[in-house]
This record gives structure tokens, sequence and C-alpha cells, in this order.
């Protein structure tokens, strides 16, 4: 019996020293959703012995990103199997949905006959019909958000995420359709039927990968990523058959999901100190002031909006419109003093931005900015290597291309001066010597612009094969072998 009661208090000991070392780890960050389902079609002409026209244009898109906050405790006897439960969702969705199909079709010509069968007349035209299908979908607006809920889970070296929910449409319906018969001189009077119904349509994220990288959890998960120009897709079965002739067709379907989540070391104080438009921290509304920013966090700007934040070291990011930055270690841009480093402490989805930092002496470069294409939103452009998984339009693959010199190069001319830029870059003419400023826009996956304001950049390519260091006062957008910029490190000289 004392045996046992010691055993009993030793596992409860070792019980509450694991969970005493256990640790809150928190992953947060956008999960992006896309669904594109597209019809359209159009011919016409005197085809068959027939004058007849077809247009089908039919299109549902679902466009949304999710900002998810997981915590989670990790440590101790189960430090291999975490259960992380999100702390906050933030979801922003667009809708698309309509239907504009339209037929007719018209004899050329047509005989005519009498009750007996017997011919008295050609009818020129001859008989004709038209119909029309249209559809208008929209959104329900309710208090109840469409994710309805999300999970992270770890087990032994892989992860889950699951992110599901249901967005309520309602669907408006009109169908029309009439009919001339030549012969008898006499017109149907129009058919229409008018429907209002209300659909649910699920949004679902289900994907698992390898645990490789403890710091970031990013993929890419496709469902379907299809088109082509087959009519027999293109069209219903009314319009089909009014078509005689040759169409122009073509159908897309497409569903796909990525994410970006970071673990978030800790949280640091900046200051928020111009906002001009729409500027989301984590999809939640920013507002001038003292802030708290952590890794992970990821900033969002809209249309005409300009962002600018100041970090605790004084250096500055400003930011264009519609542009998406995520913060990967916002709290120690320069090391602390540490071993030169090469991991990016910002990542630049898409969009404009400037940025003011000091010059390290004898010190590695702690501001590195990377540019991605991996979640600059579901429709981009992907890793051709990034595993791919089953999920709920997709990306153009780019295959990476082997560096080829040439000792002819020359960096880019002068662009002509973009009015944006020339707003966030403001002021860079008077920072101090000991500060460095640079300026970069990156669309589409591809960098428009990257200039050295004051002081001299390094870039890298994403695979570390291609380097290019850039002077003060320089602008470029290609590599010396000529071929366009895409995924870049940038670090200061």
């Amino acid at each position: 019996m004392k045996n046992l009661v010691t055993l009993l208090v030793l596992y409860l000991l070792l019980t509450f020293t694991a969970m005493v070392k256990a640790q809150m780890i928190t992953y947060s960050g956008p999960v992006d959703f896309y669904l594109e389902l597209s019809k359209k079609a159009i011919g016409s002409g005197e085809d068959d012995g027939y004058n007849w026209n077809v247009n089908v244009d039919e299109k549902r898109i679902i466009e949304g990103t999710v900002y998810i906050i997981f915590n989670g405790y990790s440590g101790g006897l189960s430090s291999r199997n975490v259960l992380f439960r999100p702390t906050s969702i933030q979801e922003n969705f667009n809708f698309t949905g309509t239907v504009n199909n339209k037929g007719n079709e018209e004899k050329t010509s047509q005989h005519c006959y009498d009750n007996l069968l017997r011919f008295t007349h050609t009818a020129t035209p001859g008989d004709s019909r038209s119909y029309s299908h249209t559809v208008q979908s929209t959104p329900i607006e309710s208090d109840r958000p469409i994710i309805e809920s999300a999970g992270l889970t770890v087990i032994n070296n892989n992860y889950t995420l699951s992110v599901t929910g249901r967005m309520q449409v309602k669907v408006n319906t009109a169908t029309s359709s009439s009919q001339t018969h030549a012969c008898i001189q006499s017109n149907e009077p129009p058919k229409t039927t008018f429907i209002s119904d209300t659909i649910i349509i699920p949004v679902a994220v289900v994907a698992r990968k390898e645990f490789d990288n403890s710091d970031y959890l990013e993929g890419t998960w496709v469902k379907e990523d299809t088109s082509g120009t087959e009519c027999n897709k293109c069209l219903g079965p009314v319009t089909a058959r009014m078509a005689h002739g040759d169409m122009n067709c073509h159908w897309v379907s497409k569903i796909t999901a990525s994410w970006m989540l970071s673990k978030r070391t800790k949280e640091c104080d900046v200051n928020i100190n111009y906002i001009k438009g729409d500027v989301k921290i984590n999809g939640a509304p920013a507002s001038e002031g003292p802030v708290k920013i952590g890794a992970g966090d990821m900033i969002e700007t809209s249309r005409h909006t300009r962002f600018s934040m100041r970090m605790n070291d004084n250096s500055e990011i400003r930011i264009g419109p519609k542009s998406r930055i995520v913060l990967n270690d916002p709290c120690n841009l320069h090391n602390e003093g540490k071993e030169p480093s090469t991991e990016a402490k910002m990542t630049l989805l898409r969009g404009k931005i400037y940025g003011t930092a000091a010059k390290l002496v004898g010190k590695g470069s702690g501001f590195n900015l990377i540019t991605t294409t991996v979640t600059t939103g579901v429709r981009g452009q992907v890793k051709p290597d990034m595993p791919v998984f089953y999920a709920s339009t997709d990306p153009f693959f780019i295959p990476y291309e082997c560096y080829q010199f040439n000792p002819y190069y020359r960096f880019s001319s002068p662009q002509q001066e973009d009015p944006e830029k020339a707003e966030l870059i403001e002021g860079y003419q008077s920072l101090a010597d000991d500060q460095i400023a640079y300026y970069l826009d990156f669309e589409d996956g591809v960098v428009n612009d990257l200039t050295a304001l004051k002081g001299s950049l390094h870039i890298e390519d994403e695979m570390g094969i291609r380097s290019m260091d850039i002077p003060e006062g320089t602008t470029v957008n290609h590599w010396q072998d000529g071929t366009a910029m895409t995924e870049i490190l940038i670090s200061i000289k």
C-alpha cells in the first residue's frame, strides 16, 4: 500500500511538472478561399436553314479571407500532439452570382400545308422562338458569420487545418419563352415564370501537411482547376438546340484555398501614426495610436488607402493601397545584435511599401523583406514543387528559369513617376546619414519597381542563385539576365 501511494504521488508530481512546463503557442494568419464557376458562349449566323443567335453568360464567384488566431499548449508529456483552438476569427467574403442566357432562332423559310396536308405556300421567314433565363443571386445578410468552426491539430510530424462554414444565398430566377407560327400567322403569348429560393453554399478547407517548419504553416489546397472551350460544357439543353453553327465558348471551374499561419513568438508596442482609408490588421479595422503587434500579424489596405507605422526602434513602414504584408518578426528587426540573419522580418504578398531603418555597423541586416506569391490570393502564382491537397482557381504554375548571365545588362531606366510612390516616399531626403530607405512595388507576383532611395540594398532570388547589389538612387525590376524579378529577399547592404 505504501508503494502504491508513493507511485501515485510520483505520477501526480510528474503530471504537475509537465503542466507547468507546457507553453502556450499561438499561430495566426490568413486562410484564403476562392471558388469560380463560369461559362461564356456566343454565336450567331445563317446556318442550317436558320437565322439564329445564342448568348450564354454564367458566373459564380466566392472570394474570401479568414484571419484566424489559434492557441494551444505544447510541452510536457504531449509535446508532439497539440490541439489548437481558435480564439479569434475575422472574415471578409465577396460573392458574385449571375446568369444571363438568351437565344432565338428563326427559320429562313417554311413550307405551309392545309388540313389535308396539301402545299399552300412558302412563308418567309418561317417559325421562330426565343428564350431567356436570368438568375440574380445575393448573399443573405445576417448576424451569423459564414465561418462556423476552425481547428488546427498537430500529431507527431503532421498537422491538419480545417475551416468550415456556409453561405446563405437568395436566388431569384426568371425564365421566359415565346413562339411564332408563320403558316397560321399566330403568336403564342410569352410564358414567364419566376422562382425565388434560398440555397446553402458550403465553404470548407480541410488539408493535411507535414509539420516541417514550426515557425510557418503554409500551403495550397486545390480541389479543381480546369477550363476549356468545349461547347457541350457551356450550353444548356435549351440554348444548345438553338445553336445551328459555330460557337465561341469558354468555361472555368476552379476551387482552391491557401494559408499562411505564423507562430507568434511575442508582442511589442508600435505606433500607427497615419491612416487614410480602410486598413485592417488580422481582419479587424485599425486606428491611429499605440497598438501591440506580433509575428504572424497581417496588415491589409484597400483602394485609395495609406498607412504608416513607426516601430519601437524608430524605423518606419508606409504601405500603399491594395497591399498585403505579413509581419514575421516585427519585434526583432535588427536581430538584437546577433549574427547576420537571412530570415525575412516582413513578407510582402502584394502592393507598395516604403521602409526606413538604421544602418548597422558590424552587424547583419535584420530589416529583411521578402516577396512571395504563395498566398497573394489563391488566383496568383504557386511554386511548382509545393504539395497540393484536396481543396474546396487556382494559380498559374511558373517554372523556375535557369540563370543566364548577361554582361551587357544595365540597370533599369527611370520609370515615369507614380503619384502613389511620390506620396509614400515623401521626406526620405531628410533622413539622417545613418538611415536607409527603399521603395517596393510588387503586383501579380512580379516586381514592378524596387528603388534604393537612401543607402544601398542587396537582393537575392528565392533559390539563392541570383543576387544583386542596388546602389543608392537606382531603380530595378529585372535581373542581370533580363528576366523579371518574382520572389526576392531584400536586405540592407
